[in-house]
């Protein structure tokens, strides 16, 4: 089936559809899905070719997941690399290198959502002081 005729369907038809009060833009959380926007630009449902990119469960890396059309196979066709945290200008040169080979509308979001998680990965100290005041 074309992608057009699923984007039909499923756009306001789906299980991952959230919305927030408010606000009139309609949100999604299906996997592939790097904006989390219900569009079918960046749905990782229907489209062939996506990215995903996650934190891994031990959090201190990210798991970048990548979708390819293999009809006849369809668990094969998602592959996943893990990209360590600790150096985050080397993981962004990775996460722009695979989003390369991919759709040119998923390169600046796949490096945006990489950076706002690597982010999330950095372990801040307190400010905060303890004890008595002198």
């Amino acid at each position: 089936m074309s992608s057009d005729i699923a984007w039909q369907i499923i756009r306001n038809n789906s299980s991952f559809l959230k919305t927030r009060k408010n606000v009139p833009k309609k949100f999604s959380t299906e996997k592939f899905n790097l904006m989390s926007v219900n569009s079918q630009r960046f749905n990782g449902l229907i489209n062939d070719k996506a990215i995903d990119i996650q934190i891994t469960g031990d959090g201190k890396s990210l798991k970048i997941s990548t979708k390819s059309k293999q009809v006849q196979k369809p668990a094969s066709s998602v592959h996943t690399t893990t990209v360590r945290g600790n150096n985050p200008r080397a993981a962004l040169r990775k996460v722009a290198r695979i989003a390369k080979g991919y759709k040119s509308v998923a390169g600046q979001p796949a490096q945006r959502r990489a950076s706002q998680l690597l982010r999330s990965l950095k372990t801040h100290k307190s400010t905060k002081k303890t004890g008595k005041a002198e």
